[in-house]
């Protein structure tokens, strides 16, 4: 189970523009936007969230999220002065159980274990250098890793 959060503000009926995710493109969890432009503006300065879509599920790895309007012909027509506006998204893991064989590394099944590969963070930096595949997350910290073009989660303490 997910969480997505965004910092939104719209200056029309917030009940026509709302924050969406969906898993697969059809059946949206929904929330309606934030009116206050001070808590907008306090968001976008401290990098924080003001609207929240609450029981997010991720099936297949994909998931669809963005805003939209439900009222285009009253709310984004131009000259109106009605819009809306979305910023720092982010997908937060709530649930309380943990995925199985998250934190493990997968032996491949082509037979490429024993690769040589470098290992990078999320941000693109070089973490290792030259290691076995194998052995590419092996103590280090939570996070997302890219090792020889494969994604690696590492969870735990």
């Amino acid at each position: 189970m997910y969480e997505l959060r965004a910092a939104t503000y719209a200056n029309t009926d917030p009940k026509k523009i709302i924050l969406y995710a969906s898993s697969d493109s059809v059946n949206f969890d929904t929330v309606f936007f934030n009116m206050d432009r001070t808590l907008y503006d306090a968001a976008l300065k401290d990098m924080t969230t003001t609207s929240t879509v609450q029981n997010v599920v991720v099936k297949g790895g994909q998931l669809y999220v963005g805003a939209r309007g439900e009222d285009p012909v009253n709310n984004h027509q131009s000259g109106l002065g009605k819009s809306w506006n979305a910023d720092n998204f982010r997908l937060y893991y709530i649930g309380t159980e943990r995925g199985s064989g998250i934190g493990d590394v997968i032996a491949d099944k082509a037979g490429r274990d024993s690769e040589i590969v470098d290992v990078y963070d999320i941000t693109g930096k070089l973490v290792r250098r030259q290691v076995r595949r194998t052995d590419a997350v092996k103590g280090l910290k939570r996070g997302i890793y890219i090792a020889g073009g494969m994604k690696y989660v590492v969870s735990g303490k």
